[in-house]
């Protein structure tokens, strides 16, 4: 006879719940074994970054359970990474389930070339910038384009972890 969690049980039924169980088998004889066991079909919970995001500060990473490599180092919940670069944090619980995030720290301002803070220009500038999105006086704006126009210029660039320049 065998009983799961105290419940009568029939051998070869299937146990798909997630839960902890024992198992109790006993024989006619009354001989008797007991197997402890657990169904985790949940991944490990993982807080303070997100899959794919690019992030201008540093990091603090907690989760819920198991053991975690970031860029196949050991890493402990609650550390904060804090150095520029591209990450991949793997968290694996006992059971083998896994939750994967790669992300990016990037906390250098775009650069931007062709032009100088608060400098006055007699002929045409063309401005370029190493990374992310601009604006020009408000209206978008793309690398390696000609300013003709003559006024006061203001260039805002924006890069995808939000590090911005600006030069007027």
């Amino acid at each position: 006879t065998a009983e799961l969690n105290e419940n009568a049980f029939t051998s070869e039924e299937t146990v798909t719940a997630e839960s902890s169980y024992t198992l109790v088998v006993r024989d006619i004889a009354g001989n008797r074994t007991t197997v402890n066991f657990v169904i985790d079909k949940t991944a490990p919970i993982v807080d303070g970054v997100v899959e794919g995001i690019n992030y201008n500060s540093d990091v603090t990473i907690t989760f819920n359970e198991g053991t975690a490599e970031l860029n196949g180092n050991t890493f402990t919940s609650g550390e904060t990474v804090t150095t520029e670069g591209s990450y991949t944090l793997v968290v694996r619980d006992a059971a083998g389930n896994s939750t994967t995030v790669n992300f990016v720290i990037d906390k250098t301002d775009p650069v931007i070339a062709g032009v100088e803070q608060g400098k006055v220009y007699n002929v045409d500038v063309i401005i370029t910038f190493n990374e992310g999105t601009a604006e020009l006086n408000g209206t978008s704006f793309t690398s390696g384009s000609t300013v003709s126009e003559e006024r006061h210029h203001s260039i805002v660039v924006t890069d995808i972890a939000g590090n911005s320049t600006t030069v007027v």
